[in-house]
């Protein structure tokens, strides 16, 4: 084998080594560019809670505001956790997905028991 060929198929493994990267990089799909459907769909006790902040006023417009100030690419999150385990009360928060990280706009508090929003304008209280 001459030093010329070892040396083009060398450059060529490379080369295609280097297409299947780019190709795989750019056929990964990813999750915070894609339009979330943000009101849940099955009935347990946290899906109920995140649909019942979904509809508050407070919210819808934040979700409008940032789907039309980002023309459709970013969209808002909801993350709800349990706080009060005895009281059964459900901290949701509304986040805005930017791609990169989750920004929090609002903290609400729902009881869950009585399914009502303690605080529907996502102020928290000082401790």
């Amino acid at each position: 084998m001459t030093g010329r060929s070892y040396y083009k198929r060398r450059y060529l493994t490379l080369l295609a080594l280097g297409i299947l990267i780019l190709n795989t990089r750019c056929n990964f799909k990813s999750d915070h560019n894609k339009p979330t459907n943000n009101l849940p769909k099955s009935s347990t006790t946290e899906d109920s809670v995140v649909a019942l902040v979904a509809r508050l006023p407070v919210v819808k417009n934040e979700m409008n505001l940032i789907d039309s100030l980002s023309s459709g690419k970013r969209h808002v999150k909801f993350i709800a956790s349990l706080n009060d385990t005895t009281n059964n009360i459900y901290e949701v928060k509304v986040c805005e997905d930017n791609g990169d990280a989750l920004v929090t706009y609002y903290h609400i508090n729902v009881d869950a028991n009585k399914m009502i929003v303690l605080n529907p304008t996502g102020e928290m209280d000082e401790e």
